[in-house]
């Protein structure tokens, strides 16, 4: 069952925001920006926010197919008549 998209927005925030505490805490260890990519945690957590980002991507797909059948069905009988 799909979800809606305000949940998956609730929930994209809230991966973002262990993410970039997650950074904010190896920051805070010494560990470079450029390090935070070798890390097995923030790896996860990062994969997790692209994971939720594809599914919003998905959503809003969906959003816009159900968007052009409706628009089709609603002036289908008009194109039909002409």
């Amino acid at each position: 069952m799909p979800l809606h998209r305000p949940t998956i927005e609730a929930q994209l925030m809230r991966a973002e925001q262990t993410l970039s505490a997650w950074g904010k805490s190896l920051e805070t260890q010494g560990v470079g920006a450029a390090e935070l990519r070798l890390n097995p945690k923030y790896r996860k957590l990062s994969g997790r926010c692209t994971q939720i980002r594809r599914r919003l991507s998905a959503v809003a797909e969906g959003e816009a197919v159900t968007a052009a059948v409706a628009e089709r069905h609603a002036g289908g009988g008009e194109e039909a008549a002409e």
